[in-house]
């Protein structure tokens, strides 16, 4: 076999090519699915490539590349390995694949770049006919009937996502207007920008996104537009700057060794209203490992907008030995994000939590602790929550770690959507082997829990580093793994990821019990069939997902799915919470 990626002397490049190019080119690629001239009613289609076994693929030396032409224009991708790949986002129409494989050439060792030439071809032309065309644009926020404060005159940001292949219609723009104004004004930006800001009025909104050609001409067919209907309302204090970073007046009685909770809430009042669930599920469990008169006392930081600061000052009680600290989120988020956003030249994610979904990158230059813990709003507190700040002091001082979050469930790697996943095995195993904390998996991290310890960060130069290990992650996708415009799709999860697997000292793992993922219990349950069974299925090497057997002390209903309509105990878990007042929680604290 010609294992260039071992083999580094030209002479056996050379050897290797000479034995390669001794095939022919229907020797060398074979394209099994899809089929020539085959009528597909779905639309995703496997891609099914074989090679001979005497050729080895190698980011230096061979790789494979892609390219799918069909109405509106074309879709490529290389690769220095064979994956099971699948066309998506397909619509009605006829298409053509051409699988290349191309030799890597470099002129002289100084040479940064690199010329290829192309060995072998084969082309496979198909046909799709789909009975009913896939929505290929989705508005993600607002979500359906949430209720949005804003102040007269403000613009409320929409977020979408499109899909064909990739997400990308080549020339395509996404335009989106308020169908309740009746005015039939449209913002129209680049598919690729995942969100706009559109005018809104006080009351009921009904916003629509609709999928246009790159000359603004609209597509036809339903399936182009989106609707989504939400709330909003008008509030004099928001967009005045009326938020005040002001401490409780318990703050004077709180000892210095308190603990040190950040909860970012913003966006809607069914955010406000999710935090206020997670704080309440906190505050009950709060001192129960120990005796309450010598629990550490809580130091709580909300960053907030406008309107979360009002619903806050509002809602919550006077708790004794609790100090709630307000931050500012265009301050700490807002203006910290765009920057991190613009320095990369990374788009904002579709994801419903906005900028918000980056700001832990930003936390530790505002909030004013040694060592905090950001903690996602979606989560029920099971355990004393002075029990995980005990168990990071006993990370940072074994391992010297200066960031500890729990490990993800399955490889982090597979949760982005439309990303390849060559390259991501070979970085986890290498973080996975600088591991020591026992049931460590080479998953990477959630991003529900994050522990940051601001003097351990300021002595590996956390700032300055951070950045450079991400732009070095960016650099080596492009160059090893053909991936030219890496970008975080699960927003500061998928950028703390990529820096902890070029530096996985850097981390520490939380046990999984203190982040219980509903997803893995949803997913194993659907290989088990029955909701409590431990499935080894699971665990197996084929799905390479693992569900935590500790006894549960964070469960992390992700995306929502504490809404879900089964009536089971982990759903109504999150309606018993949320039923609880908060004079029951000032009585029993």
């Amino acid at each position: 076999m010609c294992g260039f990626a071992l083999q580094g002397s030209a002479l056996f490049h050379s050897l290797c090519v000479a034995i390669i190019l001794g095939l022919s080119g229907a020797d060398l690629i074979t394209v099994r699915s899809p089929v020539e001239a085959s009528i597909y009613n779905l639309p995703t289609v496997p891609l099914t490539i074989d090679l001979p076994q005497e050729v080895e693929l190698s980011a230096d030396t061979l790789v494979i590349c892609v390219d799918v032409s069909w109405g509106l224009g074309e879709q490529s991708f290389c690769k220095d390995k064979l994956e099971s790949w699948a066309l998506r986002g397909l619509e009605s129409g006829d298409y053509t694949v051409r699988v290349t494989l191309h030799e890597i050439l470099k002129t002289s060792a100084e040479d940064a770049g690199a010329r290829t030439r192309v060995v072998a071809e084969e082309r496979k032309g198909f046909r799709v006919q789909l009975e009913r065309e896939e929505e290929k644009v989705q508005i993600t926020w607002p979500r359906g009937r949430e209720t949005i404060t804003v102040g007269e005159g403000q613009k409320v940001e929409v977020s979408f996502r499109t899909q064909a292949f990739d997400g990308i219609i080549k020339g395509g723009r996404v335009c989106l207007g308020n169908t309740s104004l009746g005015d039939g004004e449209y913002s129209c930006v680049d598919s690729r920008d995942k969100w706009a800001a559109v005018r809104v009025t006080e009351g009921w909104n009904e916003v629509q996104a609709i999928l246009v050609d790159g000359e603004d001409r609209k597509r036809e067919g339903e399936w182009t537009t989106h609707k989504a209907g939400f709330w909003v309302e008008l509030s004099g204090d928001v967009g005045k700057g009326s938020i005040i970073e002001s401490h409780h007046n318990q703050c004077n009685l709180v000892q210095q060794n308190a603990i040190n909770p950040v909860v970012i809430s913003c966006r809607s009042r069914e955010r406000y209203e999710e935090a206020e669930v997670m704080l309440k599920s906190l505050f009950m469990n709060w001192g129960r490992s120990s005796d309450l008169e010598t629990a550490p006392a809580i130091n709580l930081h909300l960053v907030v907008d406008e309107g979360g600061f009002s619903h806050f000052r509002r809602v919550l009680p006077s708790l004794p030995n609790v100090c709630v600290r307000y931050y500012d989120f265009h301050k700490v988020c807002e203006r910290e994000v765009q920057g991190i956003l613009d320095e990369f030249n990374f788009r904002q994610s579709a994801h419903y939590s906005g900028k918000a979904g980056y700001c832990r990158l930003a936390l530790s230059k505002h909030i004013e602790a040694e060592r905090f813990i950001a903690i996602e709003t979606d989560q029920l507190f099971l355990h004393d929550v002075s029990s995980l700040f005990g168990e990071f002091d006993e990370i940072v001082e074994r391992s010297g770690a200066a960031i500890a979050a729990p490990e993800m469930y399955m490889p982090w790697y597979k949760g982005r959507s439309g990303s390849g996943t060559v390259g991501y095995e070979l970085m986890s195993s290498n973080a996975e082997s600088n591991k020591k904390e026992e049931g460590w998996h080479g998953n990477g991290y959630i991003g529900g829990i994050m522990a940051f310890d601001k003097k351990r960060m300021l002595e590996v130069g956390w700032e300055a580093l951070w950045k450079a290990k991400l732009h070095e992650f960016i650099e080596l996708r492009r160059s090893s793994h053909h991936e030219e415009d890496w970008e975080p799709n699960l927003n500061d999860q998928d950028i703390f990821n990529a820096i902890f697997t070029l530096s996985p000292e850097l981390a520490g793992n939380f046990g999984c019990s203190w982040n219980w993922q509903y997803h893995a219990f949803i997913n194993v349950n659907r290989l088990c069939e029955r909701e409590w069974e431990v499935c080894e299925k699971a665990t197996e090497p084929k799905e390479n997902m693992f569900l935590c057997k500790e006894k549960v002390k964070v469960v992390h209903y992700m995306a929502g799915s504490y809404r879900q309509n089964e009536r089971k105990f982990l759903s109504s878990m999150w309606e018993g919470f949320e039923g609880i007042q908060w004079d029951a929680i000032s009585y029993m604290t």
